[in-house]
């Protein structure tokens, strides 16, 4: 079973101290908390985001995301900058109820299809210089959410009357959440964004790359695919990847094979 959401009463108290949990892990679309405890039964946390088939797919996707991610190594060495994230949209409805329960958390039994859908995008830049990997990337997300009266009433624990549902929705509007009553519950949007900033040695073996951000520390494998002067990267478990373009001409350099 999910963690059953917090109690609280009452609900402009609750509202005011039961904000947002911390953003789940933004390389993966799942707490991994989540995954070892509530989702044994999934193959594998990559399965709950749908790939793209090439021959199924929207005219509407680049080219780069229609056939989908296979890795083949290549030349990582210089600097590549974002252009489309592929994969974007999470639809899964185990995903977005775990999605649920970690931005409100939601009750998991009155709220189970409350989360309409998760989108993210990523900008920002990869470069590879010197034996050196640094990430200056940032993820966009954006959560769309229904919340029932039945929701909300078993999220805090009150019951809240028809009448008062817009003065509830107006009180969940705030930062980057905007709610509105529509049809007796709560529409809302929900933005939130992450910087990444991280550097590290950096060593090809194959078709991954291993990055080490000090002596000591483990290392991360990330699977990788450079196609002409566009780059393909994948964040670990994830179905999702990112076509990144090469800034520049190559360089007359070459990957390193041994971490230092």
């Amino acid at each position: 079973m999910l963690r059953q959401a917090r109690r609280c009463a009452p609900l402009w108290a609750c509202l005011a101290a039961c904000g947002p949990a911390p953003p789940i892990d933004v390389g993966t679309d799942f707490a991994q908390d989540d995954i070892d405890t509530n989702l044994e039964q999934a193959a594998s946390p990559e399965s709950l985001i749908p790939s793209v088939s090439g021959s199924l797919a929207s005219p509407d996707i680049p080219p780069m995301c229609r056939e989908g991610f296979e890795p083949c190594g290549g030349l990582l060495a210089g600097r590549w900058i974002v252009e489309d994230t592929c994969n974007s949209e999470t639809t899964n409805r185990k995903a977005l109820q775990i999605w649920g329960q970690t931005f409100m958390p939601l009750d998991t039994s009155a709220c189970g299809d409350s989360v309409q859908s998760v989108r993210s995008r990523w900008e920002g830049m990869l470069s590879f210089e010197d034996g050196i990997a640094i990430d200056t990337r940032l993820r966009h997300d954006m959560i769309e959410m229904n919340l029932s009266r039945s929701c909300l009433n078993a999220t805090f624990g009150v019951n809240i009357q028809a009448e008062k549902v817009p003065a509830v929705c107006a009180t969940l509007t705030k930062g980057q959440t905007s709610c509105t009553a529509v049809g007796g519950m709560c529409a809302c949007s929900s933005r939130r964004q992450k910087e990444v900033s991280y550097s590290g040695i950096y060593a090809v073996i194959g078709k991954q790359v291993l990055i080490r951000s000090g002596p000591g520390m483990p290392y991360e494998t990330f699977d990788y695919c450079v196609q002409g002067d566009r780059l393909l990267w994948r964040e670990p478990i994830s179905a999702r990847f990112v076509v990144l373009r090469r800034e520049g001409a190559v360089p007359d350099e070459t990957d390193p094979d041994v971490l230092r």
